[in-house]
């Protein structure tokens, strides 16, 4: 049996990332108040270590067992569940939100296998649109 390619799992949030082109993307904008209703089904979110000492103020924080020891902070205790976003997509009043979340539609990727990183953008209804 021939060893078959397994489809590249995307990143948490991420549907639909393009590498980000002046030319092609120059009509593009983000839609303006597109709220967090993407985070809605995610019980944790991966943290960044510059971020750790101000976000443990409201979060508690976990470590992934991935092997990586991702440090993640912890949105609700149920699959599926955040209780830091309302079906509004509005965050929790004067709760700080993780740069995960924060810098979404856009993400960096390894290209030339890792030689350097490129800026994505997601590309999806209701977060980008023509002008």
């Amino acid at each position: 049996m021939a060893d078959e390619a397994q489809p590249k799992q995307l990143p948490m949030f991420y549907n639909n990332p393009v590498l980000l082109d002046g030319q092609k993307h120059k009509g593009l904008s983000l839609v303006k108040d597109f709220g967090l209703t993407f985070t809605k089904g995610s019980n944790a979110v991966p943290v960044n270590l510059v971020e750790l000492p101000q976000i443990a103020h409201f979060y508690p924080i976990a470590f992934s067992n991935d092997g990586m020891a991702t440090p993640v902070a912890i949105l609700g205790v149920r699959n599926d569940e955040n209780l830091f976003v309302n079906d509004k997509g509005e965050w929790a009043k004067d709760t700080y939100i993780p740069s995960y979340i924060r810098r979404y539609p856009f993400i960096l990727t390894e290209i030339n296998e890792g030689e350097s990183l490129s800026l994505c953008i997601d590309e999806v209804d209701g977060v980008v649109a023509e002008n």
